[in-house]
C-alpha cells in the first residue's frame, strides 16, 4: 500500500479515534506496519506463520493486547473489542489491526520515542520485535522507503 494512503485513511483516522494520535504515534505506526510487511504488502506472515495483518500481530499477543486493555483500559477495550476481536480480523480490518498494534505499545510503560530513524528502531526492537528476525539494516531500508518521503505529512 502507498505509505502516505496508509498514514492518511488509516493509521491517523484510527488513532484520532482511539485518543492516541500524534506525530510519534504516526511515525512509529508507520514505520511498524513499513518494516513488517512493507505498508501492506502482503496481510498472512510468508512461509505460513502466525503473523496477521499489516503489523504482523501473532494471534498469542493478540490475546495478551486484548487482555491488557480489559484490565488497563476498559473504554479502549470497549472501543476495539466490542465489535469482535478474531485473530482474522487483524488481516482484513485495518483500523482494527493498527488499534491493536498501537494498544501493544501502550502496554509499554516507557513513553514513545523520539521521531527519529534510530530511536524508532530501538523502541521497535525491545518491545515489538523482541526476539523477532528483524534487522537494522532492513529497517533503515525501510524507513528510507516508506517513512522519509512522508515524513513532512506527519502530525
Amino acid at each position: 500500500m502507498n505509505p502516505q494512503q496508509l498514514l492518511d485513511f488509516i493509521i491517523k483516522p484510527a488513532l484520532t479515534i482511539m485518543g492516541e494520535a500524534s506525530a510519534k504515534a504516526n511515525i512509529l505506526m508507520l514505520a511498524t506496519a513499513a518494516q513488517e510487511t512493507h505498508c501492506g504488502e502482503y496481510v498472512r506472515q510468508v512461509g505460513g506463520g502466525p503473523g496477521r495483518g499489516i503489523y504482523q500481530c501473532e494471534p498469542e499477543t493478540h490475546g495478551l493486547v486484548k487482555n491488557w486493555l480489559m484490565r488497563n483500559n476498559r473504554p479502549l477495550h470497549s472501543l476495539i473489542v466490542a465489535r469482535g476481536s478474531t485473530d482474522e480480523r487483524l488481516v482484513y480490518d485495518l483500523q482494527y489491526a493498527t488499534w491493536i498494534a498501537r494498544a501493544l505499545y501502550l502496554s509499554i510503560p516507557k513513553p514513545l520515542p523520539a521521531p527519529t530513524e534510530s530511536e524508532t528502531w530501538a523502541y521497535y526492537k525491545a518491545y515489538y520485535n523482541r526476539g523477532g528476525k528483524a534487522t537494522r539494516e532492513e529497517w533503515s531500508d525501510n524507513w528510507g522507503r516508506y517513512v522519509v518521503p512522508v515524513m513532512e505529512q506527519i502530525s
